[in-house]
């Protein structure tokens, strides 16, 4: 079994995770609420249709002007969209989008959960630049 360690974390209000598995490299998620977006065709637009592939997994199309905006490392390598449903509260459309550090020119480069960070909370800067949020 591999293992993996986490970090994750709260940056202007949108949620983060630094992952370092154990027989990969390095990646970073961001949490995305997309009901908690001002404007509602824009979380619309960004709760992406799956195509399923070959072996049955959904495929999503991230590759958008609005996701490499973000500048995630290297661009967005990770997509999946989760429907949080609690108890006495409106359903909330949560996108986890990510990117990892295993390109060969991260090869000679070392990493730390610091160093990510840094990159992580960048893209989040630059996402709520772009997107105005419900207090």
């Amino acid at each position: 079994m591999n293992k993996t360690e986490r970090w994750m974390d709260r940056y202007k209000g949108i949620g983060y995770e630094i992952a370092k598995p154990e027989s990969f490299p390095w990646a970073y998620y961001l949490y995305i609420n997309l009901d908690k977006i001002e404007d509602a065709d824009v979380g619309d637009s960004l709760w992406l249709e799956s195509e399923k592939t070959g072996d049955g997994f959904p495929f999503y199309d991230y590759n958008t002007d609005f996701f490499q905006r973000l500048e995630l490392h290297c661009g967005i390598t990770f997509y999946s969209k989760s429907l949080v449903i609690a108890r006495d509260k409106p359903e909330n459309r949560i996108i986890k989008i990510g990117c990892d550090y295993g390109h060969i020119w991260d090869e000679r480069s070392r990493y730390n959960e610091h160093s990510i960070e840094v990159e992580a909370r960048n893209s989040i800067d630059i996402l709520v630049s772009i997107i105005k949020f419900k207090e």
